[in-house]
């Protein structure tokens, strides 16, 4: 059996927060199902890391998971933060995009400001 295109590992840090690490690629092909699995994953009030950095392929559906994603964490009332590493995939679709504009992006795991 072959790995699948995209993957979400989910880890607890400090305080309750998520770590969401989405590994491979996000496209049309499977970006309904990664969102499906990190939608369960989220509860309200909870905050939430959306580590996009072992992304090696993103496209719009990448962009509407995130997008999506942001809209639960913060309709339940929690904050979501987006990792995408500098010349990454991630980080260079969403400065293409002007996503970084509506949802905080950090360099790394361990930045605490905006990329």
């Amino acid at each position: 059996m072959s790995d699948p295109l995209g993957r979400v590992e989910v880890q607890e840090a400090a305080g309750g927060a998520l770590v969401l690490t989405v590994h491979g690629e996000i496209d049309s092909s499977n970006a309904g199902d990664l969102e499906r699995r990190i939608a369960a994953t989220i509860a309200a009030g909870r905050s939430v890391t959306l580590d996009l950095g072992p992304v090696r392929y993103i496209d719009s559906q990448g962009v509407r998971l995130v997008l999506r994603v942001a809209e639960r964490v913060v309709e339940g009332g929690g904050r979501l933060v987006v990792v995408a590493p500098p010349g990454g995939a991630a980080a260079d679709l969403l400065g293409l995009t002007g996503l970084g504009d509506l949802v905080e992006v950090v360099g790394s795991i361990d930045d605490p400001g905006p990329a």
